[in-house]
């Protein structure tokens, strides 16, 4: 694990979540060897709740997801109302 890369999400006084991108050597990656893993943890005991790893492919689209949100994109913002709800139906007049 690469603690230059490693971030605390979230903690109480229960959990802790953390986020580490790993596969970064001499500050290069590529393609295909990013990844980040996800992980919760137990303050108390230390033991793990859950971890994941994702890809570059699943990063890149967590990352295009977060985006989309104009104040987490622009943190000068502090309010959106650029959101648009669809329901698959065509309304017609």
């Amino acid at each position: 694990m690469s603690v230059q890369y490693d971030k605390e999400i979230f903690s109480n006084e229960n959990l802790t979540l953390k986020a580490n991108f790993s596969g970064i050597k001499g500050r290069i990656t590529n393609t295909l060897d990013l990844k980040m893993s996800i992980y919760a943890y137990d303050k108390n005991t230390g033991a793990p709740i859950f971890s994941e790893v994702l890809c570059f492919d699943e990063i890149k689209s967590l990352y295009e997801h977060l985006n989309q949100i104009s104040i987490i994109k622009d943190s000068t913002q502090t309010t959106s109302g650029k959101f648009m709800e669809t329901t698959g139906k065509f309304l017609t007049h």
